[in-house]
């Protein structure tokens, strides 16, 4: 089981005492695996999720909170700040499951979206949710609007992949030619 897996589990078996310790002292530091995003609006959930697809899949994996913003700055690094809980939570649900196909290319085997009501009656629907995006063998492109790019995951940011980091994800990149050569 790798790290993003292992840290999946550990947020959905937590559940809202996990979440909540996100945003207590000392708060819960963006990084490699793990990623904070509000409700943003379609558009920006899209460009969201579309990077985060790209950029997990194309890296070791990863999950993303929606429903926890993030503070940043030069000098500190990206902290869980508060929790925002996503209204229309089941809608929002719905709409992630069917964007996940449409904002990546080729589309990503096994990305999971949990749910995690604020209460334990789930008639506020209210929450938060927390996608999963396993490490993939292929490459990936974020395809929502005005992206088209490849992405990986840096730290606690998506950045571009450069055109050699593309070449040798598909292998177009000459491959050296070792030979054992035993005297």
């Amino acid at each position: 089981m790798g790290n993003a897996r292992r840290i999946f589990e550990e947020f959905t078996e937590g559940g809202l005492d996990r979440i909540q310790k996100c945003v207590e002292l000392p708060k819960q530091e963006e990084n490699l695996y793990i990623d904070f995003k509000e409700d943003g609006g379609d558009v920006d959930n899209k460009k969201n999720l579309s990077k985060a697809l790209s950029g997990f899949a194309n890296s070791e994996g990863g999950i993303l909170i929606w429903g926890v913003s993030c503070t940043s700055s030069a000098d500190k690094p990206d902290v869980a700040d508060k929790l925002c809980p996503i209204k229309n939570l089941r809608k929002f649900h719905t709409d992630l499951q069917s964007w996940t196909s449409q904002l990546v290319s080729p589309g990503v085997e096994g990305v999971e979206h949990y749910l995690l009501y604020e209460t334990k009656d789930d008639a506020s629907d209210k929450g938060y949710i927390i996608s999963y995006v396993p490490q993939s063998d292929l490459v990936h492109m974020a395809t929502g609007k005005d992206l088209h790019r490849y992405y990986f995951r840096s730290g606690s940011s998506f950045p571009k992949m450069p055109s050699f980091m593309v070449a040798d994800r598909y292998g177009r990149r000459p491959h050296p030619k070792l030979q054992l050569d035993c005297k």
